[in-house]
C-alpha cells in the first residue's frame, strides 16, 4: 500500500473521508486521524467516488413532561412521579384548594442517606383529567409543609390509571404547557417509604437493580458504586470521572447537594450477550442533525451510553431519569424487569353478573398453575408488602404511644426474619428465574439466620 503523497488525493482509513493532501496534507478533514503510515489508500490525483458506511441512526431524547389534570375544579400541571410512593401535595396549596386535611405525622425518605421528611397529615381529593368527561378518582394525597413541586402523583396512581400503557397522551412536554415552569436546578422528587420498585438493568455489564424515577431530571449514581466500576476498568481512559462538571441537585423538600462529578456509561435492560453490538447515545432534538437518520423507537435490546451524576451517599445505587425511562419505553417494554410495588392494580374492582340456578353448582377443574418468573415477581410482590405494612403498623404504634422505642429493633426483627424466612422456601425459584436477586436484597446473606433488622 502507497504512502499517500503530498500532491494528490488520499482516502482515510478510519472515516473513509477523502482528502486532498495538496490543501491538508496528511490530516484527515473528517476525523483527524493523521496519516504517517501505509494505513491509508493513495488515490492519485482525483478523488473516487467512495461509498461510506450508513451512519448509526439516531434516537431522540423524550423531553421532560408534566401530568395536567383537575383537582376538583382546580387545573394543576402536576409531577407523575414513579418514584414515590404516595401521592404529594404541599400543605399550602392543600389549604388554597380548601381541603380538610387529617393531622398525622408520618416520616418519609429522601434517596439519600440519613434524611428524611415529615408530612403533617393526609387529604381526599376528586381529581379528573381534562378531557375526558366528569370521571372523578377519589385519590388521597400525603401532606408536606414544603414540597419543591405542588402535586406528586406516585407510583400506585399512576399504574392504576394506567398512565405509561394506555393513556401516555395525558402526558404532556413541560416546554409546551409553560416554559416558564422549567426548574431553575435539576429535581429529584422522590418520596419513598420503605420499600420502592426496582428495575433489573445492567449499568456497564453489571447487573442491579436500580430505581426508576420520573420525578428525577438526571441519572444518579452513588459514589461507592461509581468507585467500584472506575476500579474494574482503570485501563479505560473512556470510563473515568469528569470531576469538573457538577452541578447542584434539589429534592423533594428543596434540601440540596453537590454532585461529585460524572461518567459516561452503558446501560442496558437485556444481558449485554443478548444485546445489539452497536452502543448508542440519545440525542436532544435540537442536536440531532438533518442529515442523521431518526428513529422513534429504541430497539429493546439496545446498549445506551448515558451521564450519570455522581452523588456521595446516594441510597439506590442507581437512580435511572424520566428522559431515559420514557426514551426506552421502559414500563412496556421492560416490565419483566420490574419487581416490588409496580404491579397491575386496574382491575381491583370485579365487574359482572351473579351467577344463577345450576350455574353455582357446576365446578370446573383447574389444573396448577406453572411456575413462572411472572408467577415469582407476584409472589415477592406480596411477601415483600406484608414486610412493609409490618414495619409501617410498628411506627404507627410507636407514634401512637402503643409500644417503646426501645421495643422497636426487636419488632423490626421479627418483621425482617418472617421476610427472611420466605426467601429461603423459595430460593431455589429465584435460582431459577432471577439469579443473583435475592443476594442483592438480602446482602447479609440468606443461608443463615439473622435476629438484625434489614431492609430488602
Amino acid at each position: 500500500m502507497a504512502r499517500p503523497s503530498m500532491n494528490g488525493w488520499w482516502q482515510c482509513c478510519q472515516c473513509f473521508q477523502e482528502v486532498n493532501s495538496a490543501f491538508y496534507g496528511r490530516d484527515c478533514t473528517g476525523c483527524g486521524h493523521s496519516h504517517d503510515g501505509d494505513c491509508c489508500y493513495n488515490l492519485g490525483s482525483t478523488p473516487l467516488k467512495t461509498v461510506v458506511p450508513p451512519r448509526k441512526p439516531v434516537y431522540l431524547r423524550s423531553r421532560p413532561q408534566c401530568l395536567p389534570i383537575f383537582i376538583d375544579k382546580y387545573f394543576v400541571n402536576a409531577c407523575a412521579d414513579s418514584g414515590s410512593q404516595v401521592n404529594c401535595i404541599m400543605a399550602e396549596y392543600a389549604l388554597y384548594l380548601g381541603a380538610f386535611v387529617q393531622p398525622a405525622v408520618r416520616k418519609f425518605k429522601l434517596p439519600i442517606q440519613g434524611r428524611f421528611l415529615h408530612s403533617i397529615g393526609h387529604t381526599t381529593l376528586n381529581c379528573r383529567f381534562p378531557g375526558e368527561g366528569n370521571a372523578v378518582i377519589r385519590t388521597i394525597f400525603i401532606v408536606f409543609p414544603r414540597l419543591t413541586t405542588r402535586v406528586i402523583f406516585g407510583i400506585e396512581f399512576l399504574t392504576s390509571t394506567q398512565i405509561w400503557s394506555k393513556h401516555r397522551h395525558r402526558l404532556k412536554d413541560i416546554e409546551t404547557v409553560n416554559p416558564a415552569k422549567i426548574p431553575p436546578r435539576p429535581l429529584i422528587r422522590s418520596v419513598r417509604g420503605t420499600e420502592m420498585a426496582s428495575v433489573e438493568c445492567w449499568i456497564d455489564g453489571i447487573p442491579l437493580h436500580s430505581l426508576p424515577d420520573t420525578g428525577a431530571d438526571l441519572n444518579l449514581i452513588s459514589a461507592d458504586f461509581a468507585a467500584s466500576i472506575i476500579r474494574k476498568r482503570q485501563e479505560q481512559a473512556a470510563q473515568q470521572i469528569n470531576r469538573f462538571e457538577t452541578t447542584t441537585i434539589e429534592f423533594a423538600d428543596r434540601s440540596t447537594v453537590a454532585t461529585q462529578g460524572t461518567v459516561l456509561l452503558t446501560i442496558s435492560f437485556h444481558e449485554p450477550s443478548k444485546c445489539l453490538d452497536s452502543t448508542y447515545e440519545l440525542a436532544a432534538s435540537s442536536h440531532a442533525g438533518a442529515s442523521q437518520p431518526e428513529r422513534s423507537r429504541v430497539p429493546s435490546n439496545s446498549r445506551l451510553i448515558e451521564t450519570f451524576h455522581i452523588v456521595e451517599g446516594l441510597e439506590p445505587n442507581v437512580i435511572l431519569c424520566e428522559t431515559l425511562l420514557a426514551t426506552v419505553d421502559a414500563f412496556n417494554q421492560h416490565r419483566q424487569n420490574f419487581v416490588s410495588s409496580i404491579r397491575d392494580t386496574v382491575d381491583c374492582v370485579a365487574v359482572g353478573k351473579e351467577k344463577k340456578g345450576k350455574e353455582r353448582k357446576q365446578t370446573v377443574q383447574v389444573r396448577p398453575l406453572e411456575d413462572t418468573a411472572a408467577r415469582l415477581t407476584d409472589d415477592y410482590n406480596n411477601a415483600s408488602d406484608s414486610y412493609q405494612k409490618a414495619l409501617d403498623k410498628i411506627e404507627d404504634q410507636l407514634l401512637g404511644g402503643e409500644i417503646e422505642e426501645g421495643d422497636v429493633p426487636t419488632l423490626q426483627a421479627h418483621a425482617y426474619q418472617a421476610f427472611l424466612d420466605w426467601a429461603r422456601q423459595n430460593k431455589a425459584r429465584f435460582d431459577r428465574f432471577r439469579p443473583n436477586f435475592l443476594e442483592q436484597k438480602f446482602p447479609a446473606g440468606i443461608e443463615e439466620p439473622t435476629d438484625q433488622a434489614q431492609q430488602p
